[in-house]
């Protein structure tokens, strides 16, 4: 075989396997951009871009004249130049991450602040019986829970706040027709008379009705100031006050001296309802059994003062019975007669047999006295030591707002204060006060005993003391005042874990010292006018998403918070067409020398 043919076979050859070899690496490439197009997305600058390379000389022809060795000499060395690279680079494109049907809304600054008496304001739309909501200029909204009930819904499906303060009932605005309560979905009546009649009458709602009277009671008119009817020598020394609230009829009998009865009976007008006894309650109940209303376990006080303690004498030998008078069903409330006649009875002494529409109590207290008792009481809230002639009490309260974790399902929690009313101290000295999450289930009754329910860790403690009144002296130096105690940050991740169903929700403890005298104090209880209420700030962001696809699109980044309304979402179809372009254009640029690499090796053969 001549030399020259074998060497211009043997190069054409070489041709060959080296342009079938560019266009498997062109083919695998074109594959490998096919392919990532399938994977994370490639930036859309492409301003920066591989130097360009040199790549070998490829001559044609035979092999006449060519040496038979091939003499390496340094080589080439520059990088391949990037396919991409022979293209006008595309211009960068707008940042993908805020689109015209996705709404990125900011979240709240993380340093909540809250509620803020100048600037929040209340949201109509969103009040409850029990609660009512702030909008705040931080984009948070703070929600305050009473445990009475503050609002009602009227028919046309609107909430307004209840108010009890007393309208008169007549046109004429005369007192001739009773007085009832300005605003509220209870209607309560009161007589212009006692005598002849009902002192009071409780419209639960259209088809539940509950009155009451005052056997041998003397005509004598009502005066009505605020939200309360007296009825002064309605019984010999006794006199009868009614106080209308939001949860009912707060009763307060005052008996003048000694000479008054000790033994009282109200005639009952009930519709749709039936009088039952219970762990010595009145009980209401509709013919389903539901209870309505209830006639909670009283006590008497008389007037003596202790002003370090804040409390008089106190009896709860008070008890109620159902007796039957003239075809109907009567109270009868019996007081203790010893006590009563006891020569340090100081008069007047005020009997307390409210009528209240909760199912149960919300708040109580338990106390554990030196001389060995034991219990509690829904009737006023307590903490600390104190001490007398007659011995030393410690007790703790407890509170419930049940209905926080419903209402508040999955929000983000920034912060949670509960407000107290404190009305009496032991003296103006500060001193802490310590709020606890109790970890047991409880109810509100006279059948509980310090310490009480099992409770954790404080949540938080507050300095402070109001309503101590010095001997001698009718106003304090430090009057009655409402403490917001903040609860901090472990109070904040309770109510987290209350609203994500990660713990139960059975409220609060309140606690101090039970050592030091000066942390004796009392609060106003549910019921009143100041009852305890919990603020807890919030938003509703995570509470309830949809999403066109599971995945968000733009996917949140470490710098790219906030919550999202995802909609439908097109692909941007000039990236895809690019890189399908850029593929296509790599096969061809090795594949269009085949037809004169086939014509070259055939003239050399």
């Amino acid at each position: 075989m001549n030399l020259s043919l074998f060497n211009a076979r043997f190069s054409g050859s070489t041709h060959r396997r080296r342009c079938r070899h560019r266009s498997l690496i062109a083919l695998a490439l074109a594959l490998a951009l096919v392919a990532g197009m399938l994977g994370p997305g490639t930036p859309s600058d492409l301003s920066e871009v591989a130097a360009p390379g040199h790549g070998p000389g490829q001559r044609w022809g035979n092999a006449a004249g060519v040496d038979h060795d091939e003499h390496a000499g340094r080589g080439n060395t520059a990088k391949p130049k990037s396919l991409q690279s022979k293209y006008r680079p595309i211009a960068a494109q707008p940042d993908p991450a805020v689109r015209d049907d996705v709404q990125v809304l900011a979240p709240p600054d993380p340093a909540a602040r809250g509620f803020d008496a100048a600037t929040s304001r209340e949201a109509p739309e969103l009040r409850g019986v029990n609660q009512r909501t702030f909008d705040n200029t931080d984009g948070t909204q703070t929600t305050e829970f009473s445990r009475d009930p503050i609002n009602f819904q009227r028919p046309d499906g609107t909430w307004q706040p209840i108010d009890t303060h007393l309208v008169t009932t007549a046109k004429d605005n005369s007192p001739a027709e009773g007085w009832h309560n300005a605003a509220d979905s209870m209607h309560v009546w009161t007589a212009p008379t006692a005598g002849g009649g009902p002192l009071t009458r409780l419209d639960l709602d259209a088809q539940h009705q509950l009155a009451f009277g005052l056997d041998g009671a003397a005509r004598v008119a009502g005066q009505a100031k605020n939200d309360t009817v007296a009825y002064t020598a309605v019984r010999p020394s006794t006199d009868i006050k009614l106080q209308v609230t939001s949860t009912g009829v707060k009763e307060s009998i005052v008996l003048q001296s000694a000479d008054a009865p000790h033994s009282f009976v109200f005639p009952l007008q009930l519709k749709g309802l039936t009088a039952s006894m219970k762990d010595g309650e009145v009980i209401f109940s509709d013919p389903s059994g539901k209870q309505m209303a209830r006639i909670p376990s009283g006590y008497m006080a008389d007037s003596s003062y202790d002003p370090h303690k804040g409390e008089a004498a106190t009896s709860y030998k008070v008890s109620y019975r159902l007796v039957k008078e003239n075809g109907g069903v009567a109270v009868r409330l019996d007081l203790d007669d010893a006590w009563l006649n006891d020569p340090a009875r100081s008069y007047p002494v005020v009997v307390d047999p409210p009528v209240d529409v909760r199912a149960a109590g919300s708040s109580m207290y338990v106390q554990r006295n030196s001389d060995g008792t034991n219990f509690s009481r829904t009737d006023d809230l307590k903490v600390g030591h104190s001490a007398d002639s007659g011995g030393s009490y410690t007790a703790a309260s407890y509170l419930a707002f049940p209905g926080v974790e419903t209402a508040l399902r999955n929000h983000k929690i920034f912060g949670a204060r509960l407000s107290l009313t404190n009305y009496l101290s032991w003296s103006c000295n500060a001193r802490p006060v310590s709020v606890y999450p109790v970890t047991q289930a409880w109810t509100a009754g006279n059948d509980q005993h310090y310490p009480g329910p099992s409770y954790g860790s404080a949540l938080s403690t507050a300095n402070f003391a109001h309503g101590y009144i010095p001997q001698g002296q009718t106003t304090s130096p430090c009057p009655t005042a409402t403490e917001a105690i903040s609860l901090g940050a472990a109070g904040r991740d309770l109510v987290q874990r209350w609203v994500t169903g990660q713990q139960p929700n059975y409220g609060l403890t309140v606690r101090a010292s039970e050592t030091d005298v000066f942390g004796w104090k009392k609060f106003t209880e549910a019921g009143t006018a100041n009852p305890p209420r919990l603020a807890i700030t919030h938003t509703p962001y995570d509470a309830d998403y949809r999403f066109v696809s599971p995945v968000p699109n733009p996917p949140v980044t470490r710098t790219q918070g906030g919550a999202r309304e995802a909609g439908r979402h097109q692909p941007r179809r000039d990236h895809v067409d690019r890189e399908w372009l850029l593929a296509g254009l790599s096969v061809l640029h090795c594949l269009r020398y085949l037809p004169r690499m086939g014509q070259s090796r055939i003239s050399s053969a």
